[in-house]
């Protein structure tokens, strides 16, 4: 998940997705003339940030001044088969984006791993 204002976590990927997943939430700023956007990356199901496991952040700079709300940023999280986590925030009106890359060690097991694999392919047997 992100962390939000008011120290809130807002999901992105949800528990037990089969993987790899692709998921993007649209956030916008919380302050007037805010030139900046840090996103930290969170992992728990806890809705206060302080009760989830801080993974890493990214910092989008240069987006544009503008009333609080009125500047939109896609995030999108990315997990692969081999545990990798890229997340990417991107200003929707400029096109600026920023990402990071970040391997999630010890969070989910091979076999966890090879379980959520299965299940994706399953649904898009069925076309899911």
């Amino acid at each position: 998940g992100v962390e939000t204002v008011g120290g809130y976590c807002e999901t992105v990927i949800r528990r037990n997705a089969a993987i790899p997943v692709e998921q993007t939430r649209v956030f916008a700023t919380a302050q007037d003339d805010q030139e900046t956007v840090e996103v930290r990356v969170l992992v728990g199901e806890a809705r206060e940030s302080s009760q989830n496991q801080n993974l890493g952040s990214l910092e989008l700079s240069g987006i544009r001044r503008a009333h609080r709300g009125a500047v939109r940023i896609a995030v999108t999280f990315v997990m692969g088969q081999d545990g990798t986590l890229s997340v990417e925030a991107k200003d929707m009106e400029s096109g600026r984006a920023q990402s990071v890359k970040l391997q999630l060690v010890g969070s989910v097991t091979d076999a966890e791993v090879q379980r959520m694999t299965d299940r994706q392919q399953s649904m898009l047997g069925r076309g899911a």
